[in-house]
């Protein structure tokens, strides 16, 4: 239940932010329509969600069902890995991703996002280092970066490891202003 939430949530970002970055093209025409649209599935999807707690919550007092706190691991370690050729079932969807990110699309215009989301252990990781090491990605795109971040990770901390592998800088005793400018030095103009 909680990854269906967590869909619908990243669903209604992902169109928020779609809104904006398109708000000021022409093709924005019908955007009354669309918004309506919009609205009007995410209210029955709403819908859908609180039906199920509420089915939940009554099977939770028909069984005589305790509550549990479990604590979620926050800390992922950095995993260096090495894709085998023979991945199976993840070379189609890293070649749509590829393919996605090869178009000429408005870079310099905005921040453009391919999300892999998904349940754990479905190859999200395997997925994105596919696309990471695929050789049009590696000649096409001279600044690359990989890092693994953990579900509480620290902003400033993610940041000073780009400037340092994007620039060879050590940024670790700078304050916040200082790691900001050395990160968009580090990015300025690249494709990344």
């Amino acid at each position: 239940m909680y990854l269906i939430a967590d869909d619908f949530l990243d669903e209604i970002q992902t169109y928020g932010q779609q809104r904006q970055r398109h708000k000021s093209k022409v093709g924005f025409l019908f955007s009354p329509f669309k918004l309506i649209l919009f609205r009007y599935k995410m209210s029955h999807k709403m819908k859908e969600i609180r039906e199920r707690l509420d089915s939940i919550a009554a099977d939770k007092a028909k069984f005589h069902l305790c509550e549990r706190t479990i604590a979620l691991e926050t800390k992922r370690d950095l995993t260096y890995s090495f894709i085998l050729p023979d991945v199976v079932g993840r070379r189609n969807k890293s070649e749509e991703i590829v393919e996605v990110l090869m178009q000429e699309n408005d870079f310099d215009e905005c921040l453009y996002v391919v999300s892999i989301v998904g349940i754990g252990g479905v190859g999200k990781i395997t997925l994105a280092e596919l696309v990471y090491r695929d050789e049009r990605i590696v000649n096409n795109f001279p600044l690359r970066i990989w890092l693994c971040a953990s579900y509480d990770f620290d902003v400033i901390k993610l940041a000073r490891n780009i400037v340092n592998l994007a620039s060879g800088v050590s940024c670790d005793n700078f304050n916040v202003e200082q790691v900001h400018s050395s990160l968009q030095d580090a990015l300025h103009a690249n494709r990344f």
